[in-house]
């Protein structure tokens, strides 16, 4: 998938919705803020961007998106 269509959870925050959308920005917010901690180990996760979304569902990746989907 393009770079500019995935951000990685600690790269996101909450000031992010609009890019990522609130789950993942929390999801971010989270990862961010509990990775400081030394007692607690977080693996880091991705997000797909809303434009990333939108172009995956757009009429050209139709066949992309059922092909991820095994249908």
């Amino acid at each position: 998938m393009h770079q500019l269509y995935v951000k990685w959870y600690h790269e996101i925050s909450y000031e992010d919705i609009l890019l990522v959308g609130e789950k993942n920005a929390s999801l971010g917010e989270m990862n961010i803020k509990l990775s400081r901690c030394t007692d607690v180990n977080i693996p880091d996760g991705f997000a797909i961007t809303i434009d990333g979304y939108r172009g995956l569902l757009s009429r050209d990746h139709v066949l992309e998106l059922r092909a991820l989907l095994g249908s």
